[in-house]
């Protein structure tokens, strides 16, 4: 991971009248062949939810696979919907999601 780009990503509200938002601090890493990651950290001690918006212009028209390297979670998303909206976090307090970003090719990577 040293090489690369990392960027700092802005957060939404995940809808009107909810700031927890604020809590959410994102960033995302694009490496060598395509490689990309997304950690997320709730930096608060209450859940917090929102929307972070991701850097890649070639989201839309495909389908990705977000598996958490620090957990279980593993999520199938359209990247149109990720493109015009972003991802939607829902995080425990202080919880965190460390995503390997991976477009889906004919079945799960």
């Amino acid at each position: 991971m040293h090489e690369g780009r990392w960027q700092l990503l802005d957060t939404d509200p995940a809808w009107a009248g909810n700031r927890s938002h604020d809590a959410l601090i994102a960033f995302a890493w694009s490496g060598p062949g395509g490689r990309r990651r997304l950690v997320a950290v709730n930096y608060a001690d209450h859940p917090s939810q929102g929307f972070v918006r991701l850097p890649w212009d070639d989201l839309a028209g495909r389908d990705w696979y977000l598996r958490d390297r620090l957990g279980p979670a593993r999520y199938e998303r359209d990247g149109t919907d990720l493109a015009a909206r972003g991802l939607y976090l829902d995080l425990p307090a202080w919880g965190c999601r460390a995503f390997e970003v991976q477009r889906i090719r004919g079945g799960l990577p």
